[in-house]
């Protein structure tokens, strides 16, 4: 190949990845509320009940009266990896008015726990089931959280990443200062 094309050939396969690094580590600057869905779609006691991917018992009833935030992730998954460290702070935090439960999207139980283990998830942490990523519709990418009102109302649907910031925002209504 001659030289020239090699090294316009090259200059586009790297471009391309920087603007696909840009694109997918952007960071939303909106407000969580302009992602508010239905107030219509709730979320049963009876799915986040049984036992997490470290053995476990959890049952979603025993936390009534919380305000829940559900994060859809994969231990491959650079900006899941990104938030552990908020969700773990806000479940640490405001653990009287609020629970964080982590959803697995890994096939692997082994991928899972070294996940959990490896980032210090301070959760609960499900591997997935078809009625987990149903809710309130198909899971389509990740990271993808959603908040849920202590009457079980999922009141928004917040996808990728997120700092903490945004998280305290769209929870602010529930938690205790």
């Amino acid at each position: 190949m001659v030289p020239i094309i090699k090294k316009a050939l090259l200059a586009v396969v790297i471009l391309g990845s920087l603007a696909t690094a840009y694109f997918w580590f952007q960071i939303p600057e909106s407000s969580p509320t302009t992602q508010t869905i239905a107030q219509s779609s709730k979320v049963s006691p009876d799915i986040f009940t049984g036992t997490t991917v470290l053995g476990t018992p959890f049952s979603l009833k025993d936390h009534s009266g919380k305000a829940l935030v559900i994060n859809y992730s994969a231990s491959w998954c650079g900006p899941c990896i990104m938030e552990v460290p908020h969700l773990n702070s806000i479940q640490n935090q405001y653990s009287d008015s609020v629970q964080v439960i982590g959803v697995s999207l890994d096939d692997d139980i082994k991928k899972m726990t070294r996940f959990i283990k490896k980032n210090r998830v301070t959760y609960p942490m499900f591997a997935y089931t078809r009625e987990m990523i149903s809710l309130p519709k198909s899971i389509a990418s990740i990271p993808t959280t959603l908040i849920v009102n202590p009457d079980g109302d999922i009141i928004y649907d917040l996808i990728g990443y997120r700092p903490k910031s945004q998280l305290l925002e769209a929870l602010s209504p529930f938690i205790n200062p």
